[in-house]
């Protein structure tokens, strides 16, 4: 089936570049999946696909499906349990939508959400407003189904080809929202799920996330163990992996960033507390993010440790996107490792190949990997695990380096053989999760 899409945002400075680019056949989100760049020039060249501002679109549409972020503010880095979180904006923009939709319009709430916000926030906004617009409640369909988008080289078949979790305000809603899905989605190969409620449905969302994070969480305290046993963590968990119970287990990392696994316990958390009343906390998963957020820091402790004094030293940090080949900067765990660098008085110097500006920072960052050439380096960072990076043999490594001491692999992203060929050359090499490396380090004197 092929739809007329109108995308709509709001109309700021934000977002205007945005729309120009949907109008123009591009995607306005740089992504490594060429097939986005094919089906936005597709639907460009037919005709059927526009993007504006203007709210006056919500009442030609039979289907509105609504995406909007709903953040959450920490205070701290490092203590989840004290943060902000609020409806304002989020209300206002489903107002809007609800004092524009006609009757008998599918709604497809697929925002990440505290579990209960469709029946007791969302439905409430949309009853007073047909209630004062004269319309009838009973023709509005409602229904939550969250994303489970991967981003970067499989972006687009990760929507069609990847299973579906939705519900609705009744049958109705639900029978509406599982056409709707059934006219994109690969339901043959990846059927949907329907859960009984709107609650369930949001609540499966930010359970898989915790889930996530709570399994990376509990990794982090074996890569420190493992580090000071000498052992190669790598190596032990994909021997446990074969085990089919255990083939999730995560590995070592830089650190968590994005917009999910950061703040969804959070959203679970507030719900807990706020909308079912109840009391304490969902203690494990907010410890999670605790730990989580806090993973470059261990990082920077392996630098400190080799290194010592950072002062004056010149450090080239490889990799500012939280995720291999995507161009997201969101809670990059890159942003307190630089932190930390940039208060000892480091001078530090950014690459990604694919963020050529760091919005969250305001700062410029060098796409072209030959440049480093041209520079010094003390100490280089590998911090994401970007296809680029990922293939370069240790004579690449040397060349763009040129007299680098030091090279710290905080993402898996540089193998054993290369490994020894680098220290071979007198780089002292540190490697999370990879306390085998040690070795490297003694012999390197």
């Amino acid at each position: 089936m092929t739809f007329n899409v109108i995308g709509i945002d709001l109309p700021d400075e934000q977002n205007f570049w945005k729309i120009m680019r949907a109008n123009m056949g591009k995607p306005p989100v740089l992504s490594t999946d060429e097939n986005m760049n094919h089906v936005y020039k597709n639907a460009y060249e037919n005709r059927n696909m526009m993007a504006t501002y203007s709210t006056y679109a919500f009442s030609k549409a039979d289907i509105v499906v609504i995406d909007i972020n709903l953040d959450v503010k920490k205070r701290y880095v490092g203590n989840p349990y004290d943060y902000i979180f609020t409806y304002e904006n989020f209300k206002s923009a489903i107002k809007t939508v609800a004092d524009n939709i006609s009757e008998n319009t599918l709604v497809v709430i697929e925002s990440t959400v505290p579990p209960g916000t469709t029946q007791k926030v969302i439905y409430p906004i949309f009853l007073e407003s047909f209630r004062n617009r004269g319309l009838d409640i009973n023709k509005l369909y409602l229904s939550y189904s969250y994303e489970r988008v991967m981003p970067g080289p499989s972006y687009l078949s990760s929507i069609i080809n990847f299973y579906r979790v939705y519900s609705g305000i009744n049958k109705e809603s639900k029978l509406k929202a599982k056409a709707f899905f059934e006219s994109f989605i690969n339901t043959k190969d990846y059927p949907l799920f329907e859960l009984h409620s709107t609650t369930a449905a949001e609540m499966a969302k930010v359970l898989e996330n915790s889930y996530r994070a709570m399994n990376i969480a509990f990794i982090q305290e074996w890569t420190e163990y493992a580090e000071k046993a000498h052992v190669n963590l790598f190596e032990v968990i994909e021997a446990i992996r074969v085990r089919p119970t255990h083939k999730n287990i995560m590995l070592p990392g830089f650190g968590v960033g994005g917009y999910c696994l950061t703040k969804d316990p959070l959203l679970a958390n507030w719900s807990y507390q706020n909308l079912y009343n109840c009391d304490g906390t969902l203690k494990m998963s907010i410890d999670a993010v605790a730990v989580n957020d806090l993973m470059p820091d261990y990082t920077y402790s392996l630098l400190k440790q080799e290194v010592g004094v950072l002062k004056d030293k010149f450090i080239t940090i490889l990799g500012i996107s939280y995720l291999g080949d995507v161009a997201d900067t969101r809670h990059t765990p890159t942003d307190l490792f630089y932190d930390r660098c940039m208060r000892e008085g480091a001078i530090v110097k950014l690459h990604d190949p694919l963020v050529g500006f760091w919005q969250e920072r305001g700062l410029k960052v060098e796409t072209d990997i030959k440049s480093l050439g041209d520079s010094r380096h003390d100490i280089a960072v590998f911090a994401t695990r970007h296809k680029q990076y990922l293939t370069m043999s240790a004579d690449d490594i040397l060349s763009i380096l040129p007299g680098v001491k030091v090279i710290l692999d905080a993402n898996n992203i540089i193998n054993d053989d290369v490994a020894e060929k680098l220290s071979s050359n007198g780089i002292k090499m540190i490697g999370v999760g990879k306390g085998h490396w040690n070795s490297l380090r003694r012999n390197d004197g």
